[in-house]
């Protein structure tokens, strides 16, 4: 008989159960009531989002083979941290087994993620984190510091024989304690190197738009100082690439009498040497257009199936009572054994790319 995979649409709130693919998958069922089943929920920061979209499926293939193991996956679609958290309020009132929540706003979501563990629910953090005190584990795709190094290193790289001039970093939120952690190590990077010179960062909301904006802003300032700029997510960087590139291939010009002085032959700048640098952290499928193009050099990215696959497998062993206290290492099946550094699970090294191998992945 062939393997099936059944999937379950719960109304709105609920958008996908995964059900485990198995000969004779188990019928819907109060999940701690029926012993033989554990049900996996998996929170993304922003349903629709392609990196979610692939970790998902990376979940769903962790899922499969393992009986009586479900999955359920939603997530709001316009990233509301409300929103998130209601759907964890949901999940805790039919008394599931794991919570996976990712998250830029964890002060929105602590209550329903305290509640939830009150109520006897496993509550783990995943891509993003959110304080320690209010999750069991967190699944990271890598540890701050080697984020921020392969950043700052690359960039330093790109730059050449003169890494001077301000650097601008454009992350998601104010509230995101990963990309908070990550600002604060390369912080810490930047300033191995005198000439770099880090002068803000701005908050994009993971809107390709807003970031677009901010970028924008950025490049027609009149000062010209500005050397680089690091986005903080897929959509980070996708917006400000629009924006670099459209300084790079054309004038911006602001119509009599708003121009500032400088605007136009500061773009023109931009235009001829391609001063202003960007990099950060993109797929390679997102990053490729960009790379081949010349607006980015590189990025650092992970494999975003693997990072659902791994959340899933940690959700389940969590659920089995694992790991235990102090263990260094998890099983991750096909991935093998995954470090544990404190209570973080670490999914590995980010990786470089650009126009040399760019083309080597498709994620």
């Amino acid at each position: 008989m062939p393997r099936r995979c059944v999937i379950v649409l719960a109304g709105a709130m609920l958008a996908g159960l995964w059900t485990g693919c198995g000969e004779n998958p188990l019928p819907p069922s109060p999940p701690r009531k029926a012993k033989t089943k554990t049900t996996i929920c998996l929170l993304p920061r922003q349903k629709g989002l392609p990196y979610f979209t692939l970790a998902a499926q990376g979940a769903l293939d962790a899922v499969e083979g393992e009986q009586g193991v479900s999955l359920i996956y939603d997530g709001p679609t316009d990233g509301s941290p409300a929103k998130a958290a209601a759907i964890i309020e949901t999940w805790t009132g039919q008394e599931v087994n794991v919570v996976a929540v990712a998250s830029d706003d964890s002060k929105a979501v602590v209550d329903a993620m305290i509640a939830a563990r009150k109520k006897g629910l496993h509550v783990i953090a995943w891509d993003t984190d959110v304080p320690a005190g209010d999750r069991e584990l967190f699944v990271s795709p890598a540890a701050p510091g080697d984020i921020a190094s392969a950043l700052i290193d690359a960039l330093v790289k790109d730059l050449g024989s003169d890494p001077n001039g301000d650097v601008v970093i454009i992350t998601t939120t104010e509230q995101s304690d990963s990309r908070n952690a990550w600002i604060t190590e390369i912080k810490a990077r930047l300033s191995r190197h005198a000439g770099l010179k880090l002068v803000a960062v701005k908050p994009c909301n993971d809107n390709e738009g807003i970031s677009s904006q901010a970028a924008r802003a950025l490049l027609i300032t009149p000062n010209g100082s500005l050397r680089a700029i690091i986005a903080l997510s897929p959509s980070a960087l996708a917006g400000a690439a629009e924006a670099v590139r459209n300084a790079n291939l054309r004038e911006i010009t602001v119509p009599q009498p708003a121009t500032p002085p400088g605007v136009v032959e500061t773009v023109q700048v931009a235009k001829k040497g391609r001063q202003v640098l960007l990099t950060g952290v993109c797929g390679p499928r997102d990053a490729r257009r960009h790379i081949l193009d010349g607006t980015v050099k590189s990025v650092v990215y992970w494999n975003p199936e693997d990072m659902g696959y791994l959340t899933a497998k940690v959700a389940i062993a969590v659920a089995k009572g694992a790991p235990g206290s102090g263990a260094k290492t998890i099983d991750a099946g096909r991935l093998g054994a995954r470090t544990i550094t404190g209570d973080t699970v670490l999914l590995g090294q980010p990786r470089v790319f650009n126009k040399d191998n760019i083309s080597t992945a498709d994620y």
